[in-house]
């Protein structure tokens, strides 16, 4: 739908809820370079890289709209709940990067598996960030598991030290006073 052939309607707020891939990107900036709307409220459902955030805001610059971006947020929201106690991360499609064979392919280079890393790692983020919670993780030694977890460790010991952008507002949590109660997160691979 954001590729699609849009008229300007310089009087009404836009909203957008895109992923920030490359192309999306684009779109939003030829958008802010157009000022098709009157306001931009821009939603990224996983966290927008500082290069795109960038290539955004020189493009609201040159566009003249840099006064009508109201909002940019990230929703931490790249996963699907299917029921309050289950979700995926991805919609499986038979081209999927995501695939059990994909990943077990002895053809994967090793781009494409730290691709397949950080995304399962980032949705993982993304459902601990909406629960509110920091998990106790678990997982086998030596596999993609492995390498996911600590993956997840190192996003939530970042989040928990930066005060300002911290996304657990829990006060036990935000106070250091991590306790036993925590949810038990156990990665396998399979």
């Amino acid at each position: 739908l954001i590729g699609s052939k849009r008229e300007a309607l310089t009087d009404v707020p836009a909203v957008y809820f895109v992923s920030p891939t490359d192309e999306n990107v684009d779109l939003l900036c030829e958008d802010l370079r157009q000022g098709m709307y009157d306001s931009f409220y821009i939603n990224f459902i996983s966290p927008l890289s500082r290069v795109r955030l960038e290539n955004l805001a020189s493009a609201a610059v040159h566009g003249g709209s840099d006064g009508q971006v109201q909002k940019i947020v990230d929703q931490y929201l790249n996963f699907i709940s299917l029921e309050d106690d289950l979700f995926v991360l991805r919609r499986y499609s038979e081209n999927s990067p995501m695939s059990y064979f994909a990943i077990n392919d002895p053809s994967t280079s090793d781009d494409q598996m730290a691709a397949f890393i950080d995304s399962v790692a980032d949705g993982l983020f993304a459902v601990c960030a909406t629960m509110g919670i920091v998990p106790i993780i678990r997982c086998p030694k030596d596999n993609a598991a492995e390498h996911v977890a600590k993956r997840l460790d190192q996003k939530l010991r970042d989040n928990l030290r930066d005060a300002r952008n911290n996304l657990f507002t829990i006060e036990s949590v935000r106070a250091g006073q991590l306790n036993a109660s925590r949810p038990l997160l156990i990665i396998a691979d399979r």
